[in-house]
């Protein structure tokens, strides 16, 4: 009776020891599955003056904006955008023309508020830029922390009517522009650092993924 009992113990702590052994293989010694960067060939913009830097796509352009006046407290740092010619027109051929399309181009902007208090930018980002800019509806707001500093992201659908497009570019169109951008404002030593991606409302699901990878590789400098 003790003898076949303990067979049995014996058959147990066999097939835990070779079922165990068996998936300690699997972690240890089966070959991981590769995380891809998709970063990897983009390239680097880097502003020593005002400590930041980020990625951005290989085949986009890049313009650094006029140095302000000494003065301004609104300072527009660096704009990157996608080439219209990257860009599927589909649907878009007559309605807007090309003119149009390099007015509002699929964009990311970086903008310096100089001595802004964060709570202050949050009111007017709110509150305010519906009455003195386009027509626009929120469609996500969140306060979170960015590496020891306070952010603040919103995001939301900008309307453009054929009349403000004239008033902006000259051209007049009878169809109307909808754009959806995301802001996300870091507060940092007294100022905001501004970082704004701009895209049409019809190409925001190509474009959604991009623009939020590129938020992510934004760093100060050390």
């Amino acid at each position: 009776m003790n003898q076949a009992f303990s067979k049995i113990w014996i058959s147990i702590i066999l097939t835990i020891l070779i079922v165990g052994g068996f998936f300690a293989w699997q972690y240890f010694k089966a070959p991981k599955e590769e995380v891809k960067d998709e970063t990897a060939d983009w390239q680097t913009y880097r502003n020593e003056e005002y400590g930041f830097e980020m990625k951005y796509p290989q085949n986009w352009e890049l313009e650094e904006e006029s140095p302000p006046s000494p003065t301004a407290d609104i300072i527009d740092v660096v704009k990157i955008w996608a080439p219209v010619s990257l860009e599927s027109l589909e649907g878009k051929k007559e309605i807007l023309p090309k003119e149009i399309l390099s007015f509002f181009p699929t964009s990311i902007t970086v903008t310096i508020l100089k001595g802004w208090d964060l709570d202050n930018y949050i009111s007017g980002a709110i509150e305010e830029e519906s009455v003195f800019g386009p027509p626009k509806e929120i469609v996500k707001k969140e306060r979170f922390d960015f590496i020891g500093n306070e952010a603040f992201e919103i995001e939301g659908k900008i309307f453009y009517s054929p009349e403000s497009i004239y008033f902006l570019t000259g051209i007049k169109i009878e169809k109307s522009l909808d754009l959806h951008e995301r802001e996300r404002a870091i507060w940092k030593e007294n100022n905001i650092y501004l970082i704004k991606g701009s895209v049409s409302e019809d190409k925001w699901d190509n474009y959604n993924d991009l623009i939020t990878t590129v938020f992510q590789t934004f760093r100060f400098s050390e």
